[in-house]
């Protein structure tokens, strides 16, 4: 009996370490290049730079296929394109904590391919006037409290440090405004999504 508890004991402890050995942790910050993508409604919007930055867990399959999840706090939103009355319209500034899970696929030891989606939880949404400070619009809330969306992105790997590049885009409308035409007929299909391009840097420890 005492023979097969220490076996059982030995079992363990070698898929523990073997668990261990699959995952890794890893710090990663950068930029988001965002803007809004309105549809079947015009409001032309240019590209604005943001902050992000968290972590990622993955855990590997295998040398080639891994699964990971980030958790990253991001900020997204967009800039009127120029237009007459641009000086009158704010640059926004939404910031979320975005949750991404995703598969990754090594194409080369050195570069990997990885999809999936990606879930935000609005903390605040602001704005900014030209010469001014960021202020909170708390009291003029534009969009819902969470976004969903998919992501694809490309990671090129220099032993545990890494640069990545990724896209994500809204799948759902996150506007929780009414839009209309020059009539005043509202536009049942017209929708507001967010449009990111993330590039960023991080490094692996493995745990």
């Amino acid at each position: 009996m005492k023979t097969v508890y220490l076996s059982f004991i030995f079992l363990i402890s070698i898929i523990s370490n073997k668990l261990n050995a699959q995952v890794s942790i890893a710090p990663n910050m950068g930029v988001n290049i965002s803007k809004s993508l309105f549809t079947e409604y015009f409001f032309p919007t240019k590209y604005s730079t943001y902050f992000y930055g968290g972590a990622i867990v993955k855990y590997n399959i295998s040398e080639k296929l891994a699964i990971q999840t980030a958790l990253q706090y991001s900020q997204k939103g967009y800039h009127k394109e120029a237009g007459d009355f641009e000086v009158l319209l704010p640059e926004v500034r939404y910031s979320y904590l975005d949750i991404q899970p995703t598969i990754e696929f090594k194409v080369i030891d050195f570069i990997g391919i990885y999809g999936g989606i990606n879930y935000g939880i609005k903390l605040k949404e602001e704005y900014k006037f030209p010469g001014s400070d960021w202020f909170n619009g708390s009291n003029n809330k534009t969009i819902k409290d969470y976004d969903f969306g998919g992501l694809l992105g490309i990671r090129y790997y220099y032993n545990n440090f890494f640069i990545n590049a990724q896209y994500n885009q809204s799948f759902l409308n996150i506007s929780t405004l009414h839009f209309t035409d020059a009539q005043g007929n509202e536009k049942d299909y017209a929708s507001q999504k967010n449009s990111t391009f993330q590039f960023g840097v991080g490094y692996f420890f493995r745990l």
